[in-house]
């Protein structure tokens, strides 16, 4: 792929293949149970198990053989350091083993031990020297990155891979600022350990930036060249690019939480920060924006149609259905938004899409959940626009009349008038 929006597409479709295949495999684990519920299949999106264990999400990039890989490994060291202030994931606890209490923006920043290496399982480098181009080898060589977070954010994945695109146009042309790390290793944790964004690493030079204050510069830099150059009439998304990637330093300089709609790691800090203000036992009310599961890793179906960042109020980049292949010969899904949904499936015997959004046949041996409504009996909650949703122990609705929120059944605010409303 050429641009970074096709990339934020094929891994959301990455994610609906996953949550798709885990149905599958979930429904055919009672067969020949009659009554039987089967366990279910959780998958996460993350990078590490806080046991020692770290597993990366690689990034590969093209670009031309005739730049002296050291004039690369030097203007990359200073960005991927850096770049982690957003497009970290976020994660709780300090150390490989979540030894410390504690929280920071990157999952595997505690993890990378080298400034150039060509391990990817132990000694891990800020950059990896792997060179297996998928094109002429005499003309290209393929960068790969293996610094990178697992992304749920649609947000943090596109600047993740543009401005890396960006920074690789800033070196090829000679253009990249010379902002030399004495320490990098080091500074991959300090800026990691600080969601404060405040953290100050010193330069080669004795110069103290922060880590916002260098992605500036960088900015900067790619401004000029851009400006310089002009843009190809084709090209719709370098001005977008440039004007997203600003516009997140703005707000992570003057304060981080301003982007916790946006980034996976301060959606989660604030999150956790709501939680930590109840006492033990009391069950937290997630901040605005922050309904349901925020930008979690949970790949759980229900957590990708309900919990991706789009639930946590993430802008959405993609389109809103992107039609995509998943399982089955009949079957297709809707791509979106930050988060996956059920398409409507295609007739077995005319091959046409019925238009409509039916839920996927229940597995033998799964009990029905029973309609519950605010005030009333019966079974006309379809008809008032409500769904059953799970909602801690208790069950609850969603309700167009309170933007899909999730509220439990006797919520005061939850009333047949409103239902209707809705």
């Amino acid at each position: 792929m050429t641009n970074p929006l096709d990339a934020v597409c094929w891994d959301k479709a990455g994610e609906l293949i996953m949550a798709e295949a885990a149905r599958v495999v979930e429904a055919g684990m009672t067969d020949g149970l009659p009554g039987a519920v089967p366990p279910p299949i959780r998958l996460y999106k993350n990078n590490t198990d806080s046991k020692g264990a770290s597993y990366g999400t690689h990034e590969n990039y093209l670009m031309r053989r005739d730049i002296p890989f050291g004039q690369v490994a030097a203007g990359l060291i200073p960005f991927l350091v850096t770049r982690q202030v957003f497009a970290g994931a976020g994660r709780v606890s300090i150390g490989q083993h979540g030894q410390l209490p504690g929280y920071q923006l990157s999952q595997r920043a505690d993890f990378i031990e080298a400034e150039v290496g060509l391990e990817t399982t132990l000694r891990r480098p800020i950059v990896n020297t792997r060179d297996e181009p998928h094109a002429s080898a005499e003309a290209y060589r393929r960068l790969h990155v293996i610094i990178g977070d697992a992304n749920m954010s649609e947000v943090a994945t596109y600047l993740k891979l543009g401005t890396t695109a960006l920074v690789l146009d800033l070196i090829e042309a000679g253009r990249m600022p010379d902002l030399t790390l004495l320490e990098p290793v080091p500074a991959v944790r300090t800026i990691s350990h600080d969601p404060s964004c405040r953290a100050l690493i010193e330069l080669e030079d004795g110069t103290e930036l922060t880590a916002v204050q260098v992605q500036w510069q960088i900015w900067e830099a790619a401004r000029k060249l851009v400006d310089e150059n002009g843009i190809a009439d084709d090209d719709t998304q370098t001005e977008a690019l440039l004007a997203r990637w600003e516009s997140v330093l703005t707000r992570l300089e003057d304060d981080p939480m301003l982007c916790a709609t946006e980034l996976d790691w301060a959606a989660k800090g604030r999150r956790r920060s709501a939680v930590q203000r109840y006492p033990p036992g009391q069950r937290a009310v997630p901040p605005a924006g922050g309904q349901r599961r925020v930008g979690t890793a949970d790949q759980r179906r229900t957590g990708l149609r309900r919990g991706g960042p789009a639930a946590a109020g993430h802008p959405r980049l993609l389109p809103g259905r992107v039609r995509a292949p998943v399982w089955g010969q009949h079957q297709c899904g809707q791509l979106g938004l930050g988060g996956v949904r059920p398409a409507g499936r295609a007739h077995p015997q005319t091959g046409t899409d019925d238009g409509a959004h039916p839920r996927q046949p229940r597995p033998r041996g799964r009990t029905p959940r029973r309609q519950r409504e605010c005030g009333r009996t019966g079974g006309d909650a379809g008809r008032q626009g409500l769904k059953p949703a799970h909602n801690g122990p208790r069950r609850a609705f969603r309700c167009r009349a309170f933007t899909g929120r999730r509220h439990a059944a006797r919520d005061p605010r939850h009333t047949s008038e409103a239902c209707r409303s809705g």
